[in-house]
């Protein structure tokens, strides 16, 4: 056995564990927000009633969905880089982030350009 096979058999289970937790991680704060959307209640409704707030959630779910599948059908492999799997959905993650959430952004449309109430 070459000593790249060594090394490869040695980090391929550490990049599936880690993947995984990542997963998990996703996971557990999309639960979180589900919770929250289903426990918190602003005028005499949760959050979670209205489409504005399911709507998120749900393409949250969605996408992290085929990003586990993804992964999944890559294997430890699309850690590799000449897959592009993690880094694809790192820069489209960060993309909808970095300069602010989408709920954020449309909060701030919403009260400075089209002069609606600031709902928050």
């Amino acid at each position: 056995m070459s000593s790249a096979q060594v090394g490869f058999d040695t980090v391929n289970p550490e990049r599936l564990v880690t993947s995984a937790g990542g997963i998990g991680l996703g996971r557990c704060a999309l639960n979180r927000a589900i919770d929250y959307a289903s426990d918190r209640e602003v005028f005499d409704q949760p959050t979670g009633s209205h489409q504005a707030v399911q709507h998120p959630i749900a393409d949250a779910w969605s996408k992290l969905e085929a990003t586990d599948q993804a992964v999944q059908t890559h294997g430890g492999k699309g850690f590799l880089r000449k897959h592009g799997v993690v880094e694809m959905w790192k820069g489209s993650r960060l993309a909808r982030v970095a300069p602010g959430s989408t709920e954020m952004m449309l909060n701030d449309i919403a009260e400075h350009t089209l002069d609606l109430p600031r709902s928050y």
